[in-house]
């Protein structure tokens, strides 16, 4: 999937996979955590010039690189 361009929009469901690092402010090092589990958050807004996207992920604002995530489809939700 690394050769797909990714888009995403406000209010998408993103799939936040195990071990993925989520920062506490953009463009950044500051870690904010690293995800145990995977999680779904919510594209607050994405920065299509960084790759980064700040989602809402439990309970909380942070962000998170594209290449690390996956937009959640109908296709694949059951």
């Amino acid at each position: 999937m690394n050769d797909m361009k990714k888009s995403f929009m406000k209010g998408d469901l993103i799939h936040i996979p195990q071990d993925t690092y989520l920062f506490d402010t953009q463009g950044s090092f500051s870690l904010f955590r690293k995800t145990d589990k995977p999680l779904v958050g919510v594209c607050i807004r994405y920065d299509n010039q960084s790759k980064e996207l700040e989602v809402l992920a439990a309970g909380s604002p942070c962000f998170v690189y594209d290449d690390k995530v996956y937009p959640l489809e109908a296709a694949n939700v059951s």
